[in-house]
């Protein structure tokens, strides 16, 4: 069972297939060195540039099983979980988005 899922089988929480997105990255992108790659470096390898380290202040989730989170935890798994969604969304974009539309000076090039 991977990680994912057994985080996500705390309480009411039932998940019955969970993925690494560093391993889908990996597999996808035919690259296997940067399956262990953090989020920021996977964001690199898809053309997002921009992406941040949280700033951790103290500890962060000491207890999973825990009912109640800090406001910092809160922040930390928002932004982890967005930035798998962001990196996720670029993974299926086509390479060209634009690639279908007319270019009027295209046969310019070719002549």
């Amino acid at each position: 069972m991977s990680d994912i899922v057994e985080v996500l089988q705390y309480d009411d929480m039932q998940c019955g297939t969970g993925i690494d997105i560093g391993y889908f990255a990996a597999r996808f992108l035919k690259k296997p060195k940067i399956e262990r790659y953090g989020l920021a470096d996977l964001g690199g390898e898809v053309g997002l540039m921009d992406i941040k380290k949280p700033i951790v202040i103290g500890e962060i989730f000491q207890d999973w099983s825990g009912k109640e989170f800090s406001k910092e935890e809160i922040k930390y798994v928002v932004h982890k979980a967005y930035t798998s969604y962001v990196i996720m969304e670029r993974l299926f974009q086509p390479k060209d988005l634009f690639s279908w539309v007319w270019n009027p000076f295209s046969s310019l090039r070719s002549a």
